[in-house]
């Protein structure tokens, strides 16, 4: 199951608390892009949702609610979420557990 660290927990909630009736963020996939030449890369979209959509898996931890896109869920699941702040920007990492 994906776990989540005490930063990325606190920027979820400050993603949630941010948007009135949401209950949690979804990730879901956007389309491969490039970086720097290095070739295709996924990149993850977090927003702020009232729920899961049809599909979706939940992850619950440290008090907050992951609504995770179906193809992404098996991706993540033995993955590690992290945040960093640094000023008025947020930037979540996703890293193997261990």
């Amino acid at each position: 199951m994906l776990h989540i660290t005490n930063a990325a927990a606190a920027a979820i909630e400050e993603i949630t608390v941010s948007a009135p009736g949401s209950a949690g963020v979804r990730i879901s996939v956007l389309p491969e892009a490039s970086t720097n030449g290095s070739g295709p890369t996924s990149v993850f979209d977090f927003c702020p949702a009232d729920g899961p959509d049809m599909g979706d898996a939940v992850v619950e931890d440290h008090g907050v609610q992951l609504f995770l896109e179906a193809e992404l869920a098996p991706y993540l699941d033995d993955k590690l979420l992290d945040a960093e702040i640094s000023g008025d920007e947020l930037r979540f990492t996703v890293e193997p557990q261990g």
